[in-house]
């Protein structure tokens, strides 16, 4: 049995593609020049959205996100085939990697992008939307139809045509008053034909059918647009005005980023991205998301060879989160804008080095990421050697990447790589290098070719011949060159402060921070590389320019500080006048020394006791032999005395023995 359908909507909105520019004419980010689509930010986005007549779809995305890259050009398919649909339901788009839209995507509780919410008219506040997301252009629009019509279906909003099947006659169709009458006939049983479109105009009748492979609705609309349009006749809706294009803008060409170095800017960026943007933007963080956060800080903590105050802000981050069972993004994201004299703050994000991109789309964030996590591997392995024990910081790689990398593709992916691959059977930092090394290249495999791929730097398996010759032998990685590649490239000494944004310097007369960051770490990390003579304060690699008076004062300065803070003088001497040289102290060998003299105190100290105890126990049992004669029970206390103070001496031994390994270790490493 057949019924009839009124058209919902490409009657009823027809030239309403200008409506955008009514709600913001900013264009940016992915969707910069689409005029069918309205993008949203803070400040118009609830303006937007509450107490509407008319439902949106809303799409929220990161514009570093390759899966939203990808996502692009359906959500803007979306908007083209629906842009006539304005006074039913309207498509926007938010970018979440903004951060004055934080707030507004972690108020809807996004977490993994990209993401499309439905929200219905009247829209309040405290309404999260409707979840559904269609990687096929006509599947989307199917969805948000369907949206639509259940909002329909419960209650006619105003200003809405009726969306309801057509039951009266056709003599009753043909006498309502408008100019132009359209039906669409459609079979309830799955096996009857295809919708048709029946036009009724001027006494006439026009069947159209869309053809195998067409999209009836695409179709049945473009034939009304012809037919309601064509010769100006009374009726049609008048389309708006084409926009003025912008006059365009002269771009330089892109050029190719200096990808034969590590700059500690593009990690100090990924650390920024990361805190700032990816935790905050989380509601509630609990239970193992809690973990994970603790792990990635501790992490970075431990491994990270970064600036002073960066570690000193990592530190008391770790801090604020250690001994809650429960923080909130809003909580995390107030800490850290506060303006307490404790707090070093955070970096601003500032221009990529090795990971800048051809485009404002290409590499960046997620590329600095991976330099981070390259060069946490590679410090963890050399603290391991130093240490003789086994560490590994894959699971806090992964609890990051789990928990708070938004890209929810691509933390999917990590995911399944890392059950596949034995992310968990790793025990050991220099296994780990080689996981990651690998789980790196396997994902640059993956994305060759890709759309996402940056074309000045394509996805290549790394290093490549002209990064390290020796590298490749007869066509494959040779494990021992590029473990020997990986400690070259990604160590603490050869990391590049190129870019960075200068934390402000104390002069010679303030006063030292109180709050050591992760005294430990930086003394492991070699941080006076940044002050040495061989590079400049401003970060300039070229020893042969030599700086203004005023720099150079600066770096002096800097570099009298730096040295006070990590060789254990006070700055307060120099103050004074004192005319007592700073001395450079071999920091390694100096604690190796201390902690041989700790455990001989220690073990000296333990034999004591041992002997001790075995001579009380034997003035014990002598006593009591001769005192009370030897048929009393008392007699057995001393042997079992004696035997206590026996067993002390044995484990003293042992000690002594493993301890001399550890002496022989430190002698090792402090001679090397």
């Amino acid at each position: 049995m057949m019924r009839l359908l009124l058209l919902l909507v490409v009657l009823t909105e027809l030239g309403q593609g200008s409506v955008a520019q009514r709600i913001s004419t900013e264009r940016v980010d992915l969707y910069q020049g689409d005029r069918h689509l309205v993008h949203l930010d803070n400040t118009t986005f609830f303006g937007a959205l509450l107490d509407k007549p008319h439902a949106w779809a809303v799409e929220f995305y990161k514009d570093w996100c390759g899966h939203c890259q990808k996502f692009a050009p359906i959500w803007s398919e979306v908007a083209r085939q629906t842009k006539d649909w304005g006074a039913v339901v309207k498509v926007a788009a938010i970018n979440c990697a903004r951060r004055r839209n934080n707030a507004i995507c972690r108020r809807y509780g996004i977490h993994g992008v990209p993401a499309v919410r439905l929200f219905g008219p009247g829209a309040s506040r405290g309404d999260p939307g409707t979840s559904t997301i269609h990687h096929h252009p006509g599947q989307m629009v199917d969805a948000i139809v369907e949206f639509v019509t259940t909002v329909h279906g419960r209650r006619r909003p105003a200003g809405w045509p009726d969306l309801s099947p057509f039951t009266g006659s056709l003599q009753q169709l043909l006498r309502g008053p408008e100019p132009v009458q359209a039906l669409v006939l459609e079979s309830e049983s799955p096996t009857a034909e295809r919708p048709a479109l029946v036009v009724f105009r001027a006494g006439r009748q026009q069947t159209v059918t869309a053809g195998r492979g067409e999209e009836p609705r695409q179709v049945f609309g473009r034939a009304l647009r012809q037919l309601v349009g064509a010769g100006g006749q009374q009726g049609a809706v008048p389309t708006a005005a084409p926009a003025t294009p912008p006059p365009p803008q002269v771009t330089p060409a892109p050029t190719r980023a200096p990808t034969g170095s590590v700059f500690m800017v593009d990690m100090e960026n990924a650390i920024v991205g990361a805190l700032k943007q990816e935790v905050t933007s989380h509601q509630n963080i609990t239970g193992e998301r809690m973990t994970a956060l603790r792990g990635f800080l501790r992490m970075l903590v431990n491994y990270f060879p970064g600036r002073q105050q960066m570690l000193q802000s990592l530190s008391q981050l770790l801090q604020f989160v250690d001994n809650r069972e429960k923080v909130t993004g809003g909580e995390l994201e107030r800490f850290m804008r506060s303006k307490t004299p404790s707090w070093a703050g955070l970096p601003e994000l500032q221009p990529y080095q090795a990971c800048r991109g051809s485009k404002p789309s290409y590499r960046g964030y997620s590329c600095g990421l991976w330099t981070l996590f390259h060069t946490v591997t590679v410090q963890a392995r050399r603290t391991e050697k130093r240490l003789g024990r086994a560490v590994t910081v894959l699971p806090a790689i992964h609890g990051y990447v789990k928990n708070f990398f938004s890209c929810s593709h691509c933390s999917q992916h990590f995911q399944r790589m890392a059950a596949q691959d034995g992310l968990f059977d790793v025990t050991n930092a220099y296994d780990a290098v080689f996981w990651l090394w690998r789980a790196h290249n396997k994902v640059n495999k993956r994305l060759a070719n890709d759309i996402t791929e940056d074309p000045l730097h394509p996805k290549i398996q790394f290093p490549d011949q002209n990064l390290c010759p020796s590298c490749i032998v007869n066509g494959r990685h040779d494990p021992q060159a590029v473990l020997q590649f990986l400690d070259a490239f990604y160590g603490a000494e050869a990391i590049r402060p190129d870019g960075l944004a200068s934390w402000p310097v104390p002069a010679v007369g303030q006063s030292i921070p109180q709050q050591s960051p992760a005294p430990s770490a930086c003394r492991r990390a070699g941080l006076y590389r940044y002050y040495s003579s061989r590079r400049r304060v401003d970060g300039s690699s070229d020893p042969s320019d030599p700086p203004a008076p005023e720099q150079q004062q600066r770096q002096q300065q800097a570099q009298q500080w730096h040295q006070a803070w990590h060789h254990g003088h006070q700055m307060g001497s120099a103050r004074r006048g004192s005319s007592r040289p700073l001395v450079r102290v071999n920091w390694r060998e100096a604690a190796l020394q201390r902690r041989k003299v700790a455990d001989w105190q220690l073990i000296v100290c333990v034999v004591t006791t041992g002997l001790v105890i075995m001579v009380s126990g034997l003035t014990m049992f002598l006593g009591a032999w001769f005192i009370l004669g030897k048929e009393d029970p008392f007699i057995l206390i001393g042997p079992v005395v004696c035997g206590c103070g026996l067993m002390v001496l044995l484990m003293s031994v042992e000690t002594c023995v493993r301890r001399h390994k550890v002496v022989q270790l430190a002698d090792e490493l402090s001679s090397g």
